[in-house]
């Protein structure tokens, strides 16, 4: 089987982040919207690698596309037939259900690409660290300027509108009812942003102390596996609570959307879950596709 070039089977993993970040929106996924940095191509974004670390980066990134498109894209494409012959509406139990199997996708690539994290943190240098971690803090400051201080009412209109984007993408414009559950929903979660920013600055501090263990670089692996597999083990017991409560609210008004869909919305909902079916497909390992397309180019859906 031919390895895929970097640039275009990135695409495969590329979509999955894309989809995951959409289910992240929707379900206030702590862990998606904590670890929005932590995708090795995207840590250059937060670190400047030297040359040999760019290379060891490529080549690790080749063998799990690798992985990635021979193992798991199959499986993606079949949860999306899945979803795409399910009776509508779609209840809170099915969201559930869908929720924890994106979470298990999720898990599977936290794990294949958490030991080449680990290679790229124990070989940073403390500038480079500095660096990451001030470059951590400045998106978390971007986060709560939008999130937490920018007002009560600016805060409930950017989280409708947020959605309201999202569910777009995958129903078409929303209905008047629709809007207006839209609307209860933002009250309803009140202003829980804070607790969602000190949850990430709690990561970031977490993964600070991380570096001072690299003289021991077994307990070094597993601080950082815990971080990027399992960082709910860090939360308080105050914020699994407040999370547990945002993320039921938000199933619910998820499946009261469901329950007032029109035909056409239901139409173009399950076009779109087609449309990511097909693309997964198209991105196998075994599609002559990912030899000869240029490089850098990221397949979408079709709206």
């Amino acid at each position: 089987m031919p390895v895929p070039r970097v640039g275009m089977a990135r695409r495969s993993i590329l979509l999955l982040v894309a989809l995951f970040l959409s289910l992240s929106a929707c379900t206030f996924s702590f862990t998606y919207r904590q670890l929005d940095w932590l995708i090795p191509w995207h840590l250059s974004d937060y670190v400047s690698f030297d040359s040999t670390q760019r290379s060891e980066l490529e080549q690790r990134l080749v063998e799990k596309l690798e992985w990635h498109c021979s193992t798991q894209l199959g499986e993606y494409a079949e949860w999306f037939r899945d979803m795409h012959v399910e009776p509508h509406p779609v209840t809170r139990e099915d969201l559930e259900r869908h929720y924890q199997r994106s979470l298990a996708f999720w898990t599977q690539l936290m794990e294949q690409i958490t030991p080449d994290i680990v290679v790229l943190l124990f070989s940073a240098k403390d500038m480079q660290v500095n660096e990451l971690m001030s470059n951590i803090e400045r998106r978390n400051r971007e986060l709560e300027k939008r999130y937490v201080t920018a007002g009560w009412k600016k805060i409930k209109q950017r989280r409708i509108d947020r959605m309201e984007e999202i569910l777009r993408r995958w129903i078409g414009p929303l209905t008047g009812k629709q809007q207006e559950v839209l609307k209860r929903w933002s009250e309803d979660l009140g202003q829980s942003g804070g607790a969602w920013i000190e949850s990430r600055r709690r990561w970031q501090r977490a993964l600070r102390e991380s570096f001072a263990l690299r003289a021991d670089r077994e307990r070094f692996a597993k601080r950082i596996h815990t971080l990027f597999v399992e960082p709910r083990q860090l939360w308080p017991e105050s914020y699994r609570k407040e999370y547990a409560r945002l993320r039921e609210r938000t199933l619910v008004m998820l499946a009261e959307i469901s329950a007032a869909e029109t035909p056409g919305q239901v139409r173009h909902f399950r076009n779109q879950l087609l449309s990511w079916a097909e693309d997964f497909e198209h991105l196998t390992c075994a599609s002559p596709e990912l030899t000869s397309e240029p490089s850098g180019q990221v397949a979408r859906p079709q709206e």
